[in-house]
């Protein structure tokens, strides 16, 4: 019976280890903004573990087709401000992240995309976790939904 009670506290120590894991919410963010106009939004990320992890965060422009999403670095159209960009996450600690954007064409699509190292390998490499929150700007009701019908995804109505 004693091994079994051990067995059982081990399998539930693995099990805690194994369901650590990072938060970013939420995935998606639109926003109905003319050109030269500045959207303001934010998300949160959150550190479930119980150790510190580090973190930064990149803006992305990025364009949707038929083989998926392409990130390529922000044009000179797209303005971007983070506050903060990086930082370090306490044990279950959750941050907000606030951002500008400021687009001077009629319709543009930013990714943040959030990097934390969460461990290293046996053989010393960093393991880093990649999340991202996809934002649509656009002088429309749903601008997600044109972006992704101007890509042949969805049907024009």
């Amino acid at each position: 019976m004693k091994k079994i009670v051990w067995f059982a506290l081990f399998d539930l120590f693995l099990f805690t280890l194994a369901a650590n894991a990072q938060t970013l919410t939420p995935l998606v963010s639109e926003f109905n903004v003319r050109a030269g106009k500045t959207a303001r939004g934010s998300f949160k990320i959150q550190n479930n573990s119980l150790t510190p992890v580090a973190f930064t965060i990149e803006a992305d422009d990025f364009t949707l087709d038929r083989y998926g999403r392409h990130i390529q670095p922000l044009t000179s159209a797209e303005h971007v401000a983070l506050s903060p960009s990086s930082g370090r996450l306490g044990p279950k600690e959750i941050r907000e992240i606030e951002f500008k954007i400021t687009c001077d064409t009629p319709r543009c699509e930013i990714v943040f995309r959030t990097a934390m190292v969460t461990g290293k390998t046996s053989q010393g490499l960093l393991v880093k976790v990649w999340l991202d929150h996809a934002t649509y700007l656009a002088a429309s009701k749903h601008p997600r939904q044109d972006a992704m019908t101007a890509a042949g995804l969805i049907a024009k109505k």
